[in-house]
């Protein structure tokens, strides 16, 4: 695969998960006064802008900014947004941006578990929050698992391959649990903690998983070059695909939400 091609791919996968995410993201975010009450919100590692079209209304009187280390990602999300005058993105490193303002409210979003030191994201995040601000993190944690009618071992298989040790350290699997036990250690206090459940039932939602989960297994051959078979994942889920009673719940990944103490 071209680099191009796997950009477009790779950006295609996050908005399958931001899309399959979105009914929880949105709740969440919504129940959360400092994200009502910003104006100023800062994303981090917010790729092809996959969070801003779930958000969409609920940025409205918002000014965003999206920070990203990947400047093919970044230009798809201009041409996805190209008139919204309060939405702007911009190339950085997380870890080496100092911006010039602080932030009411910073959204990572399955960004903390690809970075090299959790404690110095979560340090850097502390920093760019104004003294009344929040950040929101969503994210794996240790009891990250789905369940599914009928049983998807194979599908369980890719799922468990992809922790830190099978991944060398390149993904942080115990990254919330991280965050939250430093969070202290850089004046934050915990206001919200919970694992999220997407049930996957609906004909949309059924189409939508059975796209990411195959694209989950291609993301991960790439991205840590995991020479893994996908024959049997994709017979597994095309076979789930067809039985229409049959249902999948994930626990994907979980809220942490802090604020300056």
């Amino acid at each position: 695969m071209k680099k191009d091609d796997s950009d477009i791919f790779y950006a295609e996968t996050l908005d399958l998960q931001a899309r399959l995410c979105a009914t929880e993201t949105r709740k969440t975010l919504s129940e959360l006064s400092a994200f009502i009450n910003a104006q100023k919100i800062l994303e981090v590692g917010c790729g092809a802008g996959a969070q801003v079209g779930v958000l969409d209304d609920l940025l409205s009187g918002k000014e965003y900014l999206g920070v990203d280390v990947s400047d093919e990602l970044l230009s798809m999300a201009q041409k996805k947004f190209p008139g919204k005058q309060s939405v702007r993105f911009l190339c950085q490193d997380i870890l080496t941006f100092s911006p010039k303002q602080s932030f009411d409210f910073v959204l990572s979003f399955a960004v903390l578990q690809h970075l090299s030191n959790t404690k110095e994201a979560l340090q850097k995040y502390a920093q760019f929050i104004s003294k009344n601000g929040a950040i929101a993190i969503y994210d794996v944690n240790d009891q990250d698992e789905f369940q599914s009618n009928p049983d998807l071992p194979e599908l369980r298989r890719l799922y468990r391959s992809i922790t830190e040790e099978g991944t060398c350290g390149k993904r942080k699997s115990h990254c919330l649990r991280e965050a939250k036990e430093w969070a202290h250690q850089f004046g934050l206090e915990v206001i919200v903690e919970k694992q999220s459940h997407h049930k996957i039932e609906t004909p949309e939602l059924r189409q939508l998983f059975l796209k990411y989960a195959k694209n989950v297994g291609r993301v991960i051959q790439m991205k840590y070059h995991n020479a893994i078979d996908l024959t049997d994942l994709n017979k597994e889920l095309e076979n789930w695909f067809g039985q229409i009673h049959s249902w999948i719940t994930l626990t994907s990944g979980s809220w942490l939400v802090l604020k300056k103490a």
